[in-house]
């Protein structure tokens, strides 16, 4: 991923789980803004990295990137024998003409 400015549409976030993700039941990328600590949930659709479904992916909608600084992502998956938190990232957004 390239560098992310607030207010991008249409940036994909993929994110490696670490798990199979092919047969999860549920699926988010789960987001902590840097400014005002909200957190918000993105529905996610299971990636493909380095050749195995172990990743989460999803798409920005307008809005959505709201705030400039350093965001943390959390994968989160359901499966049926329960649901499970992945790898935290740390995903960098840009003030306009940053």
């Amino acid at each position: 991923m390239g560098k992310v400015y607030v207010g991008d549409v249409g940036t994909i976030i993929t994110l490696n789980y670490g798990l199979d993700t092919s047969t999860a039941t549920q699926a988010k990328i789960k987001a902590r803004k840097p400014v005002s600590g909200d957190e918000v949930e993105w529905a996610a659709t299971p990636a493909v990295i380095d050749g195995e479904t172990t990743g989460l992916t999803y798409t920005v909608e307008a809005d959505d990137l709201d705030e400039v600084g350093d965001w943390r992502l959390q994968t989160w998956a359901a499966f049926d024998g329960g649901e499970w938190s992945g790898e935290t990232y740390k995903m960098r957004v840009w003030p306009k003409y940053g």
